[in-house]
């Protein structure tokens, strides 16, 4: 029974040092920016719009999943030419893995921000290039859900606060016929968050 149990310790012991290393091979070997394209489609596939990633984009696993992605542009909504409905030069947002595999809760560190730039506009038919956004959050919130999932329990979400350097925002309105501008904006917010009984 001694020399089973010392096998079975070997065996564990093994397979630990193989899924550590492991770890360790992909954080050294998986380069995110192989798959700009893919994040590019995916967007464009929910929102239509093109995303562009200029800058690097840096991922770490453990104890965060933390992704980091450099400079950036999404595409205006049709018929809002061709100058980006946003950009920024650097953001970044990590998630705690542990709280989500094991309680399915989602624990999320502060949102960091730089120096976004925001083009909001309305066209002279009184329509938004965010309309599109809002339409498609309605249609989501509409969608059944099924028996299973509505009976199911959400976790939790917290998020530690968020960040916004920098930044920049214009407005313009074709049908009313003015413009703003905000600029050198920066907002910090404390920690949010949202259980069955309080919502963000």
């Amino acid at each position: 029974m001694g020399q089973a149990r010392k096998t079975i310790f070997y065996f564990i012991a093994a397979a630990v040092a193989l899924l550590v290393l492991g770890a360790f091979s992909f954080l050294l070997l998986f380069d995110a920016n192989d798959y700009r394209d893919e994040i590019a489609a995916e967007v464009k596939l929910a929102t239509g719009r093109e995303l562009t990633i200029e800058g690097d984009v840096e991922v770490s696993i453990f104890p965060w999943l933390a992704i980091e992605i450099g400079r950036t542009r999404l595409g205006n909504a049709a018929g809002f030419g061709d100058e980006p409905f946003a950009s920024f030069e650097r953001a970044s947002l990590s998630v705690r893995l542990m709280p989500l595999l094991l309680g399915g809760d989602l624990r999320v560190g502060t949102a960091d921000l730089d120096s976004l730039q925001l083009n909001l506009a309305i066209n002279e038919d009184g329509r938004s290039n965010w309309q599109d956004f809002i339409d498609a959050t309605e249609a989501m919130a509409d969608a059944p859900v099924p028996e299973d999932e509505s009976e199911s329990d959400s976790g939790a979400l917290d998020i530690s606060g968020m960040e916004i350097r920098d930044a920049v925002i214009r407005y313009s309105d074709a049908q009313a016929g003015g413009s703003y501008t905000l600029t050198e904006l920066n907002l910090a917010t404390g920690s949010l968050t949202s259980d069955e009984n309080d919502r963000i």
